[in-house]
């Protein structure tokens, strides 16, 4: 491995933070997937905007699946540390309330419209405030994914830094292991594969 570039060792890194969110997340989508069934059943959820919901939550995580490992590249600036800030649960709650505020904004704005007359804004404002959880668990737990399998490597990390120093390291890998990376992706590729074919299928898109 050390004839990688920086954005080598990145690229590898990314494959296997993706491939592990992907099996963290397949039985938890499995789980929001038959929620949304019965309440589907129930006449409560539109089953087609459900299932959007279930696609952003998937993509939120595997978006903050890799992010925080850009702090390598402000490492090399000088102006930060590898496996700081961005691997802290504080970080994480941090974004998460972020990418909440966009449905509660948009759930605001629908029912200002629906105050004035727009009828048809009233669905909107439940559907975005429907997903706003789905994008705050989406983010964060994308984010602890990551965390996850960091703590698993050599190296370790710090998730509750600054107020508690303590490193969680099991040191059963290193990081840019070539073999554990592509590992973690195929059992991704092969867990979320199952998985979302099923939740296709069983909501009738398939």
């Amino acid at each position: 491995m050390q004839d990688l570039s920086l954005d080598g060792v990145l690229k590898l890194m990314r494959i296997g933070h993706i491939g592990l969110t992907l099996v963290v997340f397949a039985p938890v989508v499995l789980v929001l997937a038959v929620v949304g069934a019965v309440f589907a059943g129930l006449g409560l959820v539109n089953l087609g905007v459900w299932l959007l919901y279930l696609v952003l939550f998937q993509g939120l995580g595997l978006l903050f699946s890799f992010i925080p490992d850009f702090d390598i590249y402000f490492q090399k600036a000088g102006v930060g540390i590898h496996r700081g800030e961005t691997h802290t649960v504080w970080w994480g709650i941090e974004w998460s309330i972020a990418f909440s505020v966009y449905p509660i904004v948009g759930a605001i704005l629908s029912a200002w419209m629906w105050y004035g007359g727009e009828l048809e804004f009233a669905q909107y404002a439940l559907d975005c405030l429907v997903f706003t959880p789905f994008a705050f668990f989406g983010v964060f737990l994308g984010l602890l994914s990551h965390l996850l399998g960091d703590a698993m490597t050599i190296s370790g990390i710090r998730p509750f830094m600054p107020y508690d120093d303590t490193k969680i390291a099991w040191k059963w890998f290193r990081s840019s292991n070539l073999f554990i990376n592509f590992g973690f992706f195929f059992l991704g590729l092969l867990f979320g594969g199952v998985v979302w074919s099923g939740v296709f299928q069983g909501y009738g898109f398939g």
